[in-house]
């Protein structure tokens, strides 16, 4: 099988369903693909006062609801315990381990994040974040790190995968690095970059395709990207809890169109990270204040109508003709999700209706959620319409109100994902 054939293209389209006259009788908010997580409250600290085992179920009790994923950084402590709560919420873990120049702490931090994952079965282990980035380690002896833990035999047994994180320059500067991976998360962060409101969503998304373009063998996960609710302005980008929500209500979007995996940074705010910084900007990155109160983010109360593709198909091969897709759809009620229908389409030659032309619609289960088989292609689509539509049985480009986005690569043999 030629390399071309071992990858798909994967799209989650956006539709922009019509408004409707009766409002919808409740509207679960929508699950972000990921968030970062660190669970100090107030008065506590790395190397100080760790949370509790009843804190931690209290924040997986609250994150269930709002996202599938969730981005630890250490196994200090009680950290340590954070995979298995979790895991127990129904939340999978891409756990961390705190990775520096102290060589025994390096190796207590990589042996309880091995335990931790083996116990909890882990989405990834992630051995160390922005690490060259601080300078903390050379480029040679963080791979030493890496290559520890993936010849680990329990790793290598349970079939874990590593991963490491940092920023998108950092990771383009050391292929080296990247060879020793299964996957990597990049930071970017438009605030950092002084990139404005308007054109931060577009920011994010380019700078996460030039790393997914140079590393095209890798999958690429977004490691964290967020904005700031207060704090100084850096260049052209201001903090606010209204920028927060633009960039919300502007990169999720975006990301489900094309297919990127991420993890929104982030879950709560950590006062901590002012004291060890000096920088105020630091311990207001949360959709929730530090005492878990939320911060009344608009996009998680009134969410516009997404479209998501969850479960990814595979790519058309010699002897396979059908496999299955499915979904879940945002921003719309139980109700109203009854008057409308799912149009997938896969492409080969063209674009075609699935799973038959003279079937062209797939209903939206009172789970919001959605699944059909389809003939496979090397690329999928999916559009929310109104019940009744009639789509076109194929076409050459596939049109929408929208511009069609643009498409990406993913695994077609597996999915990378839980």
């Amino acid at each position: 099988m030629t390399r071309a054939w071992k990858f798909v293209l994967l799209i989650a389209a956006v539709w922009l369903v019509p408004a409707i006259a009766a409002a919808p009788a409740r509207i679960d908010p929508p699950k972000l693909w990921g968030l970062c997580y660190g669970a100090f409250r107030i008065g506590q600290a790395p190397g100080g006062v760790y949370p509790s085992e009843a804190e931690i179920r209290q924040d997986m009790k609250i994150l269930k609801d709002f996202t599938r994923r969730i981005r630890t950084y250490s196994v200090s402590e009680m950290e340590q315990q954070i995979p298995l709560l979790a895991g127990r919420a129904g939340i999978a873990v891409y756990a961390g381990a705190h990775i520096d120049h102290d060589a025994a702490g390096n190796a207590d931090q990589t042996e309880g994040l091995i335990r931790a994952c083996k116990a909890a079965r882990c989405a990834g282990l992630v051995v160390g974040n922005e690490v060259l980035l601080h300078e903390k380690l050379l480029v040679d002896q963080l791979i030493e790190v890496i290559r520890s833990v993936k010849n680990d035999p329990r790793v290598i047994r349970e079939g874990m995968r590593v991963g490491y994180a940092d920023t998108d320059a950092i990771l383009l500067a050391h292929p080296q690095l990247v060879t020793e991976l299964d996957f990597l998360l990049v930071h970017i962060h438009p605030y950092w970059a002084g990139i404005p409101i308007g054109e931060a969503a577009e920011y994010a998304v380019e700078s996460w395709r030039a790393v997914q373009s140079a590393y095209p063998d890798r999958e690429v996960i977004i490691g964290e990207t967020g904005w700031p609710t207060a704090g100084d302005p850096f260049g052209d980008a201001v903090p606010s809890q209204e920028n927060q929500e633009l960039f919300l209500e502007s990169f999720v979007p975006l990301a489900l169109e094309r297919g990127i995996p991420y993890f929104f940074f982030e879950a709560f705010d950590e006062d901590w990270k002012t004291d060890a910084s000096g920088v105020e900007v630091e311990s207001h990155w949360g959709l929730w204040s530090s005492d878990r109160t939320m911060k009344g983010v608009r996009f998680f109360e009134e969410p516009p109508p997404l479209i998501e593709i969850s479960r990814v198909p595979g790519c058309w091969a010699e002897g396979s003709e059908t496999e299955r897709i499915a979904g879940q759809v945002h921003g719309i009620g139980r109700t109203e999700a009854e008057s409308h229908d799912v149009v997938i389409c896969s492409r080969t030659n063209a674009w075609y209706v699935q799973p038959y032309q003279v079937k062209p619609l797939t209903s939206i289960r009172p789970s919001l959620s959605w699944s059909s088989r389809i003939f496979l292609g090397d690329a999928y689509a999916a559009v929310m319409v109104r019940e009744g539509c009639a789509p076109p049985r194929s076409s050459a480009s596939w049109q929408t109100r929208t511009s069609f986005p643009a498409f990406r690569t993913r695994d077609a043999m597996r999915s990378p994902w839980p």
